[in-house]
């Protein structure tokens, strides 16, 4: 049975299946590939059956301070992941170049990433972690995309699944609020 919300919109909440999937946060300098050369990044993983705008909700890398980059609700076909898909946001400070760069960076020696959403004046989070050091050309996510199991990736994996990268690297710990 559903629940009636009268004179609420009906929309679907998909953001209990919207997940910080894995990211980079090695010296930007060494992380260049022919594909991934802007530097750090996070990806977020959309766990639903449709497709899930982003736009509107917020990032940081401070779990005190979860406003620190409002993703513009303005770019709907760049924050807009599919059904079962991938987003990539670039933590390079390049903020203002598009919907997709945050302003701030991830630091190598260890920091925390957020996702969240305002509701009534409040920020709730859907999603975060607190990360140790990360070595260059190594990412770090979920083992299976969405799952509650991390592990270091020696070949990272943005944009594409988690286990399309069969080499993990021995687990570091990541904490998951």
């Amino acid at each position: 049975s559903m629940n009636s919300t009268p004179g609420m919109n009906n929309i679907k909440d998909g953001y209990s299946r919207l997940f910080i999937n894995e990211f980079s946060a090695g010296d930007p300098s060494k992380n260049q590939t022919a594909h991934y050369d802007e530097g750090n990044w996070v990806e977020l993983f959309n766990y639903n059956e449709y497709e899930l705008d982003v736009g509107g909700l917020y990032m940081t890398n401070d779990l005190n301070y979860p406003n620190k980059y409002w993703i513009p609700d303005t770019s709907p076909q760049k924050t807009t992941i599919p059904p079962m898909g991938y987003l990539l946001m670039w933590s390079d400070n390049m903020y203002g170049e598009d919907a997709l760069h945050m302003n701030f960076t991830l630091a190598q020696d260890g920091m925390q990433i957020g996702l969240a959403r305002k509701v009534n004046h409040e920020y709730l989070y859907i999603d975060t972690l607190v990360y140790t050091y990360q070595s260059n050309h190594v990412s770090t996510g979920r083992i299976k995309d969405g799952a509650n199991t991390w592990t270091n990736f020696t070949s990272p994996t943005p944009g594409r699944s988690n286990t399309s990268s069969i080499t993990a690297a021995p687990s570091r710990e990541v904490t998951d609020f």
